[in-house]
């Protein structure tokens, strides 16, 4: 660590290094909020950050996602992206 230096994090959800998808989108402010979102000085905000994200589908397919619920625990990253809704993230 530095002395006296500044150090900024930023938080996105779902977390990940995943270089298929991006953390801003090009556009109008705030005109990709989700629903249950609000506009709040330029930005999407949720009063409860655990219920953001996107919409409550299974990326993966519902069927696989299905055969894959086992795995909501052990592979909770992936899941969390790919099988919402199995999972109960959303």
């Amino acid at each position: 660590m530095i002395k006296n230096a500044l150090y900024l994090a930023c938080f996105y959800d779902p977390m990940g290094n995943d270089m298929s998808e991006y953390p801003y989108f090009k556009g109008d402010a705030c005109s990709k909020c989700l629903e249950g979102q609000t506009c709040d000085d330029g930005l999407c905000t949720d009063d409860d950050i655990q219920t953001a994200g996107p919409a409550c589908e299974d990326k993966a397919g519902d069927a696989k996602c299905a055969g894959w619920k086992w795995s909501c625990v052990d592979n909770a990253a992936y899941m969390k992206k790919n099988c919402r809704k199995t999972c109960g993230h959303c």
